[in-house]
């Protein structure tokens, strides 16, 4: 399941086990809409959190997003990896399986 959360939510959310994705993306926005469907061929993989750059300051800041889309792979709440732009389901999955490990 892909959940869209406010920047309140997000530090409560990504301190888990296990993988998580963020999604920062913007509304209106083609290629964002392009990727998140590449994204929800991932949604029974492993927790996908959206979150809406116009709607996030602080998050913005935080993980340093330069672009949109923008993909960040975290492991045990610690960032792994980063995918900005284009993507596609295989290099997510072959990220996915560094860190499951």
């Amino acid at each position: 399941m892909i959940e869209q959360i406010n920047e309140s939510q997000l530090m409560g959310r990504i301190n888990t086990d296990g993988v998580v994705l963020l999604e920062f993306y913007k509304q209106r926005s083609p290629l964002c809409e392009k990727m998140h469907q590449v994204l929800e061929q991932l949604q029974n993989t492993c927790t996908i959190y959206q979150i809406d750059i116009e709607q996030t300051m602080v998050a913005i800041q935080e993980y340093q997003i330069k672009t949109v889309p923008t993909v960040i792979l975290l492991s045990n709440g610690i960032e792994q990896q980063r995918f900005e732009g284009t993507f596609t389901v295989e290099m997510i999955l072959m990220a996915m399986e560094l860190f499951r490990k």
